[in-house]
C-alpha cells in the first residue's frame, strides 16, 4: 500500500482501516493527522453522482505521510483478538490523549490478560478543550457504552492512568 494522489483510493483505504480498527489500539490517535489532511477535500456522500472528486489531486504533507505509514505498520502488527469466554474475569483499560479516547476490553485467560476488542474515538473540537480528568472520564464512559453488551450482569474492573 502506498500513498496516492487521488481521493477515491484513499477513501477505499479508510474503509479498510475502519474494518481493522477494532484490532488496533489507539487507532483514532494514529489516524488523526491523516483525517485532518483529508478534511478539506470533497466528500462522496455530498456528491453521489459527481465524478469530479475522483480526479482531485492530493498533495501529501509530512504529518499525513507519517500517519499513513504508522497505520500500515499497525495493521501489519494487528493484535490477535480472543473470543469471549463465558465467566472469565473482564477488565477495561482506558486512556485519553489530546485528540482521542479509547479502551481495550480484556479477559483473564490462563493467568494472562488477553484482548477481546479495542475501541477508539476522535474527540470533537469542544472536547479537546476538556481537562485531562474529564477526557479520562469520558474515555471510561464511552468505552463502557461501547462494550455494554459484554459487561451486563458481570463484574469487571476499569483501569486508567489518571490520578485525581
Amino acid at each position: 500500500i502506498s500513498p496516492t494522489h487521488n481521493l477515491d483510493p484513499i477513501a477505499q483505504l479508510f474503509r479498510t482501516f475502519n474494518f481493522y480498527r477494532r484490532c488496533i489500539p489507539k487507532a483514532a490517535d494514529i489516524l488523526e493527522a491523516l483525517v485532518k489532511f483529508l478534511e478539506g477535500h470533497k466528500n462522496k456522500k455530498k456528491h453521489p453522482r459527481s465524478n469530479a472528486h475522483s480526479s482531485e489531486q492530493l498533495q501529501w504533507n509530512d504529518a499525513a505521510t507519517l500517519s499513513f505509514k504508522a497505520y500500515k505498520e499497525a495493521i501489519a502488527k494487528a493484535t490477535l483478538l480472543m473470543h469471549p469466554i463465558s465467566g472469565a474475569v473482564l477488565s477495561l483499560c482506558v486512556d485519553a490523549s489530546n485528540v482521542a479516547v479509547g479502551g481495550s476490553l480484556m479477559q483473564l485467560s490462563n493467568d494472562q490478560w488477553k484482548p477481546i476488542a479495542f475501541y477508539s474515538s476522535k474527540l470533537k473540537k469542544s472536547q479537546k478543550n476538556w481537562s485531562t480528568y474529564d477526557r479520562e472520564l469520558f474515555a471510561i464512559y464511552s468505552s463502557v457504552k461501547k462494550f455494554r453488551h459484554m459487561f451486563e450482569s458481570r463484574t469487571f474492573v476499569i483501569y486508567t492512568d489518571q490520578n485525581p
